[in-house]
């Protein structure tokens, strides 16, 4: 059976970005990759099911790769839209998943408790907005693998590093692994492919993890949510750019940080204008995504040091 009758793929818009959700296919029944923000699986999912000729019960169960909103937002809704399908998750970023307090504290507004850099009223609204929480009936705490009506295994991998409990989906018939917002390149793009934002990943270790396995695998086809597709030697290039951020990023946090006290804010205004091929303007809070990460690391192994301070942590080195 060729690639094309085997995946399809479910682009939403998101502003001048997008975002592609990936059915599964087997012969009657799928596995949907995301879910996307509120109103995707009655506008997006639906009409993209009914034009390969299939109802929205043939879809078995719906994997989220991970808290955020634009692909976790219509979690709420799969019971009612997909009524045969099982919602499925790690146990990472399960509980963000299924209720809004939970997920401003541990992504929202991550920041505000301790780093004392807040998300902006517009963004948290904006949030609020697309993302329904709703119920995981399965919470991994291990990889698994789902098998679909036609004998195809699909393995769902634990790849933390954007977050504690992002998935990804390798499909080895076809050698195509599904990553979602597990590896990041140098920028998240526009719809148009100029950076819009940091690559927003989190726990750096983790992360790094994550790229080498990719780089170990290096599938002959590689489906991202917010880049496209890569193929072929496109794959480890992407792979390769990735890795090379972290290491510039993290030698220009070195660098920044001396015997006075900054701040996670101080520390993004100064670190932006030196890696950014993206916009300046609003794109500070996603840059703390992983300059806390780098501070973290960098704290964990004594290279640096955490202070109290009155508008949040201050670090020196």
């Amino acid at each position: 059976m060729a690639d094309r009758a085997l995946h399809h793929r479910v682009r939403i818009p998101l502003g001048p970005r997008f975002a592609d959700l990936w059915l599964f296919l087997g012969e009657k029944h799928h596995v949907l990759f995301d879910s996307g923000t509120r109103g995707t699986l009655t506008e997006s999912v639906l009409p993209a099911l009914e034009s390969l000729g299939y109802g929205p019960e043939s879809v078995s169960t719906v994997v989220i790769s991970h808290l955020d909103v634009d692909h976790c937002g219509e979690a709420g809704n799969i019971r009612s839209v997909l009524p045969e399908a099982v919602t499925m998750a790690h146990a990472g970023d399960s509980d963000a998943i299924s209720d809004w307090d939970t997920f401003s504290a541990q992504r929202g507004r991550e920041f505000a408790e301790g780093w004392g850099l807040d998300e902006s009223p517009e963004a948290m609204a904006w949030m609020r907005d697309v993302f329904l929480p709703g119920p995981v009936d399965t919470v991994l705490t291990s990889e698994t693998t789902l098998t679909l009506d036609d004998g195809r295994d699909l393995e769902v991998w634990h790849v933390p590093g954007h977050s504690l409990g992002h998935l990804a989906l390798y499909d080895s018939q076809c050698d195509t692994l599904a990553i979602s917002d597990a590896v990041l390149g140098s920028a998240v793009p526009l719809a148009g492919g100029a950076p819009s934002f940091p690559p927003t990943y989190r726990h750096v270790d983790s992360y790094l993890q994550t790229i080498a396995r990719v780089r170990d695998l290096m599938p002959r086809v590689l489906l991202t949510a917010h880049y496209g597709d890569y193929r072929d030697e496109e794959v480890a290039a992407f792979v390769d750019e990735s890795e090379a951020f972290v290491h510039a990023l993290d030698e220009v946090v070195r660098s920044v940080l001396g015997s006075q006290p900054k701040t996670l804010e101080d520390l993004v205004h100064e670190i932006n204008p030196l890696v950014a091929t993206w916009p300046i303007e609003g794109t500070y809070t996603a840059l703390a995504f992983p300059v806390a990460g780098h501070l973290e690391q960098l704290h964990q192994s004594q290279t640096i040091t955490r202070h109290d301070g009155p508008q949040g942590w201050e670090w020196t080195r």
